[in-house]
């Protein structure tokens, strides 16, 4: 998952394989700095004195951007504008989620909140909006088609801004995207609450006083019912902060000229429009829940083995039910297997041997200054390529600990981006993930075994960062990630097809002795994860339809209008794709979904990206993960960010742009050949 700017001005707001992990370079012991090297930010207070000095750079640019530069194309120049904001919004989104001080990332808060208002005052600054409009006509001499294809971006995003609107409709924007983002904020700090167990059931299923997950491991089907539905119940307060982001968010959309918020957000995505990515996720559930129903019986055929009263699989069942089918027709791997070879140390060698033979790029750990990270448990490596030349930094936060967003992520604390000077403004990441308890030495860190899905996570997340390193963009806008969200997953996405890889996971899931894990045991891994994918795709689907359609025009207004619930609206499409899997329909598992705040209406985006990246793999990698030829095109294709049409990279890397069929078609033969699962004893 990215948390990254999607707006013009706005935020989410060692070499060789062996020595990957091993000799650190070491920091001077007196050296003290501030947080990713910011002098400023020693303390809280810095933040503000931050937010100061962002507003006082910005000044002497709007100004340049309004007479004009002999030196500094307007284009350039807002772009810079937009760079100077993004990097202390974009700082500061990040410690937000992520500080270990309270103190701090309350600091940090306030200064998005402070950066908010003046990102979207900008936004709706009509003379930004005029001369950067006319300098496409006045400026042409002086612009290439990257510049070009910036230019028309930012224009349109001005106008999605509502720059074009009377004063008081403009006033009415910045007030309602300040309503976004505090209903966000509200919003997702809700989605991992605890929730509090009766004395009653505490006792008859001998559980902890709070519940912090909806997995049951238990053999007892009514005490998996109890915790899974316990846990996904509704919650008013969450209820009442997504009735509230849905209404800003609607009359946003309307006041800048757009039928819907799923209308808007679809603007230069790969499937282009509110009702092809409508028409995509039906179209995908159908034709792939005959797969899933097939899955959905064996699943049935386990439970009747458990339970011989049981009728039907129940939400609360798919996860204790799948766990036993698994281990049933595949067998599993002994735990001593797995904590020997699936470390962390283990997964970031493994991705480093895929991007030096892919790219030529390698990492070197760096020990962090005193002051330039948060307390916990974190690495710090530099991408480098085969000159020697340094692509940029990532930072993995990789502990457990309290206030900490508990969901995997990605944060683009600064991107690349070519200078007033010439040179190049080096990357800076941030990979939020939720591995092991906190501890200290980067040798426990590197030792501590992982889960087979957290390795996953690793893969996908850096997959991310290495779409900012190998970016190579003139303007930050539309350097990286920075590019249509179905877009920016396709990289990530690819590289779980990597890990998947029988290959490349016998070079991962190796010792720095140079002993692999058995082929049997990482065939019996990749066998497992792809088994019962119908029933994932179809879920995902369904949730991604529920994204979509809460954001559409008539189901945005009933909801928000009360007449129908946030529940109700997700049942009837549950209902329709997976018909015969039992729920309680009082249940709000919407409630618990972190991703209607960052991809509002374009959560399908992963869907996208996942037949996408397969489409790459088949023609690209499958039968050699480590060509190198095939690297360099798709490095060569990652370097564009933005900046060119998605359609038009993807066609680089295809042939031709793929078409919804062909990713429906995509999806669906991956999954019919996971669902032919055959009947297990268990």
């Amino acid at each position: 998952m990215i948390s990254s700017s999607r707006r013009l001005f706005a935020s989410s707001i060692l070499s060789t394989a062996r020595g990957l992990l091993g000799k650190g370079k070491l920091a001077g012991p007196d050296k003290v700095t501030g947080l990713f090297g910011n002098d400023l930010l020693k303390t809280a207070e810095g933040f503000a004195v931050l937010t100061e000095q962002v507003k006082a750079k910005c000044g002497p640019i709007v100004e340049r951007i309004e007479k004009g530069d002999e030196n500094r194309t307007r284009v350039e120049l807002v772009d810079d504008l937009s760079n100077e904001l993004c990097i202390a919004a974009d700082l500061a989104e990040c410690v937000r989620n992520l500080h270990s001080d309270p103190e701090m990332a309350k600091a940090a808060e306030e200064a998005i909140r402070e950066l908010y208002t003046l990102l979207e005052t900008l936004n709706t600054y009509q003379p930004l909006y005029e001369n950067l409009k006319k300098s496409r006509a006045t400026e042409k001499e002086r612009l290439n088609e990257v510049d070009l294809r910036t230019l028309d971006l930012l224009v349109q995003e001005f106008e999605q801004s509502g720059v074009h609107l009377p004063d008081k409709e403009r006033e009415e924007f910045v007030r309602l995207s300040g309503e976004i983002f505090d209903a966000g904020v509200r919003f997702e700090s809700g989605c991992d609450r605890s929730v509090e167990v009766g004395k009653s059931e505490k006792s008859a299923f001998n559980l902890d006083s709070r519940l912090v997950s909806p997995v049951s491991h238990s053999s007892s089907r009514e005490k998996r019912k109890y915790v899974y539905n316990h846990f996904m119940g509704l919650s008013d307060e969450q209820e009442a902060s997504l009735r509230k982001l849905i209404t800003a968010r609607h009359s946003l959309a309307k006041l800048t000229g757009f039928p819907s918020y799923a209308h808007r957000s679809q603007l230069n995505s790969l499937l282009g429009s509110y009702e092809h990515a409508h028409d995509f996720l039906w179209g995908l559930i159908q034709r792939i829940r005959p797969s899933a129903e097939k899955e959905l019986a064996v699943l049935s055929d386990v439970l009747r083995q458990c339970d011989h009263e049981a009728t039907r699989v129940g939400e609360w069942d798919l996860f204790y039910l799948t766990e036993l089918y698994k281990n049933s027709a595949f067998g599993s791997v002994p735990s001593s297997v797995l904590s020997q070879f699936v470390t962390l140390g283990n997964v970031l060698r493994g991705f480093g041997r895929v991007t030096q033979s892919l790219y030529g790029v390698t990492f070197e750990q760096r020990i962090p200054l005193s002051g330039e990270m948060w307390n916990g448990a974190i690495l710090k490596l530099v991408a480098v390529d085969a000159e020697g030349k340094e692509l940029g930094t990532v930072y993995l936060d990789v502990d457990h600990r309290s206030g900490k967003n508990l969901g995997d992520c990605h944060y683009t604390v600064r991107c690349s981006k070519q200078l007033e000077t010439g040179m190049w403004q080096s990357p800076v990441i941030v990979l939020s993930l939720n591995l092991i308890p906190k501890l200290s030495g980067l040798s426990s860190i590197t030792s501590i075994p992982i889960t087979i899905k957290a390795a996953e996570n690793i893969f996908h997340e850096l997959g991310h960062a290495m779409h900012t390193f190998l970016g190579r963009t003139t303007h930050q806008h539309v350097s990286g990630t920075r590019c249509p969200t179905d877009h920016a997953e396709i990289p990530s996405t690819l590289m779980e097809y990597f890990f998947y890889d029988l290959n490349v996971m016998q070079r991962t899931l190796c010792t720095t002795e140079g002993q692999s894990i058995d082929i049997k045991d990482a065939a019996t891994i990749i066998a497992s994860e792809n088994a019962l994918s119908s029933l994932n795709i179809v879920h995902q689907a369904s949730y991604a339809l529920f994204d979509l359609e809460l954001h559409s025009p008539e189901v945005a207004e009933s909801f928000m209008n009360g007449k129908v619930s946030s529940t109700q609206i997700l049942n009837r499409i549950l209902s329709r794709a997976l018909p015969n899997l039992e729920r309680d329909e009082s249940t709000a598992y919407q409630h618990r979904f972190h991703h209607l705040i960052p991809y509002g209406s374009k959560y399908y985006s992963y869907l996208v990206a996942k037949a996408s990246a397969s489409l790459i793999w088949r023609t690209h990698f499958q039968s050699d993960p480590y060509n190198r030829e095939a690297g360099e095109k798709w490095a060569e294709a990652q370097s564009h960010g933005g900046g060119v049409p998605s359609s038009v990279i993807l066609s680089r890397m295809l042939g031709s742009p793929p078409t919804p069929s062909l990713l429906i078609d995509t999806l669906a033969s991956q999954s019919q050949q996971a669902s032919n699962l055959s009947a297990v004893n268990v």
